[in-house]
């Protein structure tokens, strides 16, 4: 059992490496952490999941940064994985910096720009 379970973070830790590695690393260290806890609230690091055909790590209906190739539904299709961290980014930023149109200062992310405290919504991967 215990062979298993080592096998098994040996394999996780592998493919968290891989997916990291296609982050973009121009945001800040902040951004990208919220970013990935967003991602893996998606679903995004589940093989197959709609956010993982997308190209799109945050399930994200709007393309901030113009690069999209389609909708899949409502959400938004990259060609490849860079472009969707890279719109993820691009909204936490809006959110932190107030200037998102998705997010004001009565929203939760908004009461929260000057907090230590996140919120977290658990939910199950789209598929």
């Amino acid at each position: 059992m215990l062979i298993i379970a080592a096998i098994v973070i040996v394999g996780a830790t592998i493919i968290w490496k891989g997916i990291s590695a296609a982050i973009p690393s121009s945001s800040s260290a902040t951004v990208q952490k919220i970013a990935q806890a967003i991602a893996f609230a998606e679903g995004f690091y589940v093989s197959g999941s709609r956010a993982q055909r997308n190209n799109n790590p945050g399930d994200m209906t709007a393309d901030l940064i113009g690069k999209s190739t389609g909708k899949d539904g409502p959400f938004v299709v990259y060609a490849n994985v860079q472009d969707g961290w890279s719109n993820l980014y691009a909204q936490i930023q809006a959110w932190i910096d107030g200037s998102s149109s998705h997010a004001d200062s009565s929203s939760t992310i908004g009461t929260l720009r000057d907090s230590t405290q996140l919120p977290i919504k658990q939910h199950g991967p789209r598929m």
